[in-house]
């Protein structure tokens, strides 16, 4: 059976199960579905503005109107006209948008109408044209008719005494919608002749429940078919309404008036939601949806229970909160409403308060309520004494239910018993959700009782929801298992207190103090809670001696006995050894203290003080030599302070079982390598690399000179300027120790991603020579990149010797493709290593030795060649020919010089005056004058 949480009045806190299944939390959390009556909508004082004034904006909302109200309009149309000798105003004032009963002229700038005004009105449901306004109102037209729009036209004499500014204002006394009865509906149980769909059926009331049904079923969201409604619950919540209750008048008299009644208006870019909430502030009501249906509910009380919920019904914990806190409770209650005995303006309710809450709550805690459309004082103070009310049965529940859930649904009673939180009484539904996951109807429930909603104006003294008995101790028990813990390794604190209490659902608040020699260091406060452990973190306390002391208050500020408890705190001591643990190439220290060091870690440092290389229990120096001495130092730190430094020297390893399976991994890889070569034709110089390797390898351990090394590197981490780098590498050297000289060979791989995310990667290969010095003597390199900047491969071929380099260089940035000869000369060869092709760097130009074809060609200077063919266009500026020349087709420009040439095609000689040219072909010679006419012709003759 789960357990119930009770939450007592102010913050989330959390403590401990007593019990059975019982737990309690003190919280605030709470879902607190108040039916309230204040929503987020307009002022009574803004709602007046807005209504009842004048405008001459031809495009703006509609407004629309529930009962009786007072109202002007939009000034839509106007126009001048004489009666007798008086001028006269005539003007046309929408009243609202939608068809109204009845409308009257109420006031003329704010005084009564005076002589010979008078108005017309059109409720709406017109077809024809005002007959007055096309008379007398400029550019109206028979299309102004105004369809669905009341509206009214008025004729005002100009008079100065009446009006000596103008006419600043027009208000009309509107009796608004007509609305639908499902009372007097015969086909749906009642009896009459209204019909759901058919408003000429219909008529004017100011019933709260009727109005709210047409707004929610014609102007809300989208318009809605009855059968969405509960119509029995509609009738019973629209009798309600209409009851008469009794009040005392102001002589003592005693009257009747309906307990609720709709009188207002809105406008039509009003939220719907907004103007439900205020249409349904008139009776103190609330929407609510239940089994595909809504329902309108008013202040009354909704029903005994049919469900009876008890804690074998919960499916998870009960969370209770049998208080309303203090800032959110109300003692007294302030209205406005529209008042017609001061010509509908925004008047102010009697205030309502009860001094036996005051008293309670040790100070006036008040609201302020906008009832727009109420117009009854005894009426709004029927509704703030029914919203305090409200407000003080505070007692909410959180119920996970199980099956049972599914039948307490939004709105209904329901009757609670948990015996042993001493609660049997009803509540109401004012929330329900369904887990589909879980399986689980979530209920929140609120406090219910018939004596909510008398119609008595006085405010009520007294439980009006009894059958609680929830425990209230005067003096709270003092808490219990204290315990405090050091935190090692928190940098934000010391250690932390514990507790628990037996009864925390009587707790509000704990006050923890921290004492040294009497005195008090440090006091804190906190929240009572259940549902988390109850603890609080302490800091900033030297080396000494403390007392904590607990103390339990309630929501009477009643305080327990303390709960005290001795706490020591020391500074460390430093450890009896480092317990070092050596090897070839790294080494692990583990210190040990002299004792048990209770929330201990330690500092490490490795060759002096100031290189620290970290914290913890234990630690792995890596890097090292074998057979090399170093030094560890370390000191133990806690939440007091830090011993001093220890420190001892230590010699690592040289362990054959330890190098030799390193040796062997190098070997087996260099084994794949000569695989991989082994396959390759006519790479011996690669295959004599890895056997010259290999060798070495095989010599390792020899050392017989110390002139022959090999280095493996394996390295990932991030460089200084943040950039994350992976690198593989070989490198080996060897020396003659007699002359000096020395060779290298290098491969390496390496992958970066630099600090602004560009990736790179490259591989390597270099071979080098070096003299006694170590200075390069020569070089050969061999290069690949890849950058991912956008994506750009750049390789590089080099040799380096005497300080200068040759080398080609190819790049391809997805731009621009590019190959780049780094050399003294470039040259081409055939099979037998004969020069056919090569650039000479002296004179700046290519030489061919061999037949140059080209099928086009632009040349810009001196071209000169043995022999050549040209197939397609040849332009020379300059030319001379040695050879033979054979063209198909060509066009000079300049001089050509040719020891000799033939040509096979036709040739064009063209000179720079117009017409002028010579053509000569196999058959014919034509020479032409400067107006293109043929001058001669030699060849056989042929007159066609």
């Amino acid at each position: 059976m789960p357990p119930v949480v009770a939450a007592v009045a102010v913050g989330v806190a959390a403590g401990v199960a007593y019990g059975a299944a019982i737990g309690v939390l003190v919280g605030i959390g709470m879902v607190a579905l108040q039916n309230s009556i204040k929503p987020e909508m307009p002022s009574v004082e803004e709602n007046f503005g807005q209504s009842q004034t004048l405008t001459t904006q031809t495009l703006q909302a509609r407004r629309g109107i529930y009962g009786e109200s007072v109202v002007s309009g939009s000034m839509v149309g106007y126009g001048r006209t004489k009666r007798g000798k008086k001028d006269v105003h005539v003007v046309c004032i929408t009243l609202a948008g939608h068809a109204i009963d009845s409308a009257e002229l109420y006031e003329i700038n704010g005084n009564p109408p005076h002589a010979g005004c008078e108005a017309h009105f059109y409720d709406g449901t017109q077809t024809e044209v005002s007959e007055h306004l096309l008379e007398h109102a400029e550019n109206w037209t028979e299309e102004h008719v105004g369809y669905g729009v009341a509206y009214a036209v008025v004729f005002i004499p100009i008079d100065p005494d009446k009006m000596a500014n103008g006419l600043q204002n027009v208000t009309f006394k509107v009796r608004g919608s007509k609305v639908y009865d499902p009372r007097k509906d015969s086909s749906v149980g009642g009896s009459g002749s209204h019909r759901a769909d058919s408003p000429n059926t219909w008529e004017w009331s100011d019933n709260s429940i009727l109005c709210a049904l047409d707004y929610v079923r014609f102007k809300g969201f989208q318009k809605l078919s009855l059968s969405k409604f509960d119509i029995a619950h509609i009738a019973e919540q629209a009798n309600i309404c209409d009851e008469q209750v009794a009040y005392l008048d102001n002589n003592g008299a005693t009257q009747f008036e309906k307990r609720f009644t709709a009188n207002g208006n809105w406008s039509f870019d009003e939220s719907p939601p907004s103007v439900l909430q205020r249409i349904l502030t008139s009776c103190g009501g609330k929407p609510y949806r239940r089994g595909g249906k809504i329902y309108l509910q008013t202040a009354s009380y909704h029903g005994l229970p049919t469900v009876t919920l008890t804690e074998s019904d919960a499916a998870e914990i009960i969370k209770i909160s049998p208080h309303r806190e203090l800032r959110d409770r109300i003692n007294l209650v302030r209205a406005s409403f529209m008042d017609p005995r001061k010509r509908y303006e925004p008047t102010d309710a009697p205030v309502v308060k009860n001094s036996g809450y005051i008293n309670s709550d040790g100070m006036e805690l008040e609201e302020d309520l906008q009832l727009s459309f109420t117009k009854s004082s005894t009426m709004a103070q029927r509704l703030m004494k029914y919203h305090m009310e409200r407000n003080r049965a505070g007692m909410r529940i959180e119920f996970p239910c199980k099956a049972k859930g599914l039948l307490a649904m939004a709105g209904q009673n329901v009757r609670v018993e948990l015996p042993n939180e001493g609660i049997e009484k009803e509540f109401i539904v004012a929330d329900w959700s369904f887990d589909r996951k879980k399986k689980v109807t979530n209920l929140v429930l609120e406090e219910e009782s018939p004596a909510l909603y008398s119609d008595d104006l006085t405010p009520t003294e007294g439980d009006l929801t009894p059958n609680t008995n929830l425990p209230d101790f005067n003096i709270p028990l003092p808490p219990e298992s204290l315990a405090f813990e050091l935190d090692a390794v928190s940098t934000h604190r010391q250690g932390y207190v514990t507790w628990t209490h037996p009864v925390p659902r009587a707790v509000s608040e704990y006050i923890v103090s921290i004492k040294k020699a009497n005195t008090v260091v440090v006091v804190y406060s906190v929240v009572a809670s259940s549902s988390v452990e109850l603890r609080q973190d302490i800091n900033g306390l030297d080396a000494g001696d403390y007392s904590v002391e607990i103390v339990a208050k309630n929501r009477f500020e009643r305080m327990s006995a303390p709960a005290a408890l001795a706490m020591q705190l020391q500074t460390p001591s430093a450890p009896i050894s480092l317990g070092i643990t050596p090897g070839n190439w790294e080494a692990t220290s583990a210190p040990v203290l002299e004792g048990i060091g209770l929330g201990t870690v330690f500092e490490f440092a490795f060759g002096d003080v100031e290189n620290v290389i970290g914290r913890g229990i234990s630690i792995v120096q890596p890097g090292l030599k074998p057979d090399t001495e170093y030094t560890f130092l370390a000191r133990t730190v806690n939440p007091l302070g830090k011993s001093g430094w220890i420190q001892e020297t230590f010699r690592t390893t040289k362990n054959d079982e330890q190098i030799s399976p390193w040796l062997q991994g190098i070997r087996e890889e260099l084994d794949a390598v000569d695989l991989v070569i082994d396959n390759i034709s006519e790479w011996s110089p690669a295959r004599d690399i890895s056997e010259q390797f290999t060798a070495v390898f095989d010599d390792y351990q020899r050392e017989s000179d110390n002139r022959a090394t090999l280095e493996v590197a394996q390295d990932a981490g991030r460089t200084a300027d943040g950039a994350l780098e992976v690198v593989n590498g070989v490198k080996g050297a060897i020396d003659d120790p007699e002359t000096g000289l020395g060779a290298t060979f290098s491969m390496a791989q390496s992958a970066k991603t630099t600090a602004d995310g560009t990736a790179e990667s490259m591989t390597s290969i270099a071979s080098g020579i070096t003299g006694e010095e170590d200075e390069a003597k020569a070089i050969l390199q061999m290069k690949a990149y890849l950058n991912e900047g956008g994506l750009a491969a750049r390789a590089f071929l080099g040799t380096d010797a005497y300080g200068r380099t040759t080398g080609v260089i190819i790049g391809d940035d997805g731009v621009t493709r590019q190959i780049q000869f780094t050399a003294g000369s470039v040259g081409y060869t055939d099979g037998d290593g004969q020069l056919m092709i090569f650039y000479d760097l002296e004179r700046g130009r290519y030489v061919f030795d061999g037949h140059m074809v080209a099928r086009s060609g632009l040349f810009a200077g001196e071209l000169q060649a043995a022999t050549g063919t040209f197939s397609g266009t040849l332009n020379a500026v300059d030319g001379t020919f040695k050879g033979t020349l054979q063209a198909a087709k060509g066009t000079f420009a300049g001089d050509l010089e040719a020891a000799g040439g033939t040509f096979n095609g036709e040739l064009n000689v063209k000179s720079a005056e117009s017409g002028v040219r010579t053509e000569i072909t196999n058959e014919l010679y034509r020479v032409y004058g400067s107006n293109g006419v043929m001058r001669l012709r030699l060849g056989v003759w042929d007159d066609a």
